[in-house]
């Protein structure tokens, strides 16, 4: 019975055990890249908002020197707007965390009360769930 050729039952168990272990984090890292390939696409998907709602605000505010909304829905996208002076640091009073939050800005001109150029700082950010 010495010179028998195969596997013992331990050795069989082991490699059970190596390729259990090997598939459940395989199936672990799937479930990871899957998230994060949504997450990548949620979040292009808000910087591309968040750029044609810059374009389109710093448009209107230098044609028609009228200030944008604070805030609106677009596409289940929550977009918020302000306009501020250069010299002040911008204020936001939505919670930014920044896993679902992008901002974009752009310097505009803004005609004030007086006929006086003036240039402004243009904020847009985008949040999503």
């Amino acid at each position: 019975m010495k010179n028998q050729k195969g596997f013992t039952l331990i050795e069989v168990l082991i490699s059970i055990t190596l390729l259990a272990v090997a598939a459940v984090l395989l199936l672990q890292l799937t479930g990871f890249f899957t998230f994060a390939d949504m997450r990548s696409d949620t979040k292009g998907r808000a910087l591309e908002i968040a750029n044609e709602e810059l374009a389109k605000q710093a448009e209107e505010l230098n044609k028609n020197n009228t200030m944008p909304p604070s805030n609106q829905l677009i596409d289940g996208y929550t977009v918020y707007s302000m306009v501020t002076d250069l010299s002040s640091s911008p204020t936001y009073l939505v919670s930014m965390d920044k896993n679902s939050f992008v901002f974009v800005s752009a310097i505009v001109h803004y005609l004030n009360s007086s006929g006086t150029v003036v240039p402004k700082l243009l904020v847009v950010g985008v949040k999503w769930k």
